[in-house]
């Protein structure tokens, strides 16, 4: 279980790190998804087409390229194939112990966000307002952050799997030449 925990936090540290190192452009894709939840929720009448198919497909498109960006900023350095990310599955049912303390920090780190930031947003506001607030203040924060952890366990896996630390690259299936 120790061990477990050792692989737990390095995965952890890592998104953390990265999470805080980037976070002006990390706060830039959130920004866009908070103000589309603000406005839908919180908007009134002159803002309600934010909360329908239209607002749902830019939060999501704008979590997707976020995604993206997360995995070539974390991944760059190991080049990874689609059949090297496919089996990164591999690690996790390798490595319960470290997903178990992961899931750990992470149902705590969403409870501060969820429970913490509902309970002190509640005392501001009204409630539609304060529901407002908090889905704002999640797209900056949490929502952003377990993205990242998605990646931090993927490149975890992906430096396993070479064999190696951070910077090792996972071999690539060669090329043919045209």
């Amino acid at each position: 279980m120790a061990k477990g925990w050792i692989e737990a936090r390095a995965v952890l540290v890592a998104a953390l790190r990265f999470f805080v190192r980037h976070y002006p452009v990390v706060f830039a894709f959130g920004v866009l998804a908070s103000t589309q939840r603000f406005l839908a929720v919180g908007g009134g009448e002159d803002w309600a087409w934010t909360g329908g198919i239209a607002g749902e497909l830019f939060t999501n498109g704008i979590r997707l390229l976020f995604l993206v960006w997360v995995a070539r900023n974390m991944l760059r350095t190991l080049r990874p194939t689609w059949s090297d990310v496919r089996r990164s599955s591999d690690y996790i049912a390798g490595h319960r112990a470290a997903m178990l303390w992961n899931g750990v920090v992470l149902v705590a780190l969403t409870l501060v966000f969820k429970v913490g930031v509902d309970t002190w947003i509640a005392g501001l506001a009204e409630p539609r307002t304060a529901l407002a607030w908090t889905l704002a203040v999640k797209n900056v924060t949490i929502i952003p952050f377990m993205i990242v952890w998605a990646v931090a366990v993927v490149r975890a896996a992906l430096e396993e799997r070479a064999g190696g630390g951070p910077g090792v690259a996972v071999p690539r299936a060669p090329v043919a030449e045209t």
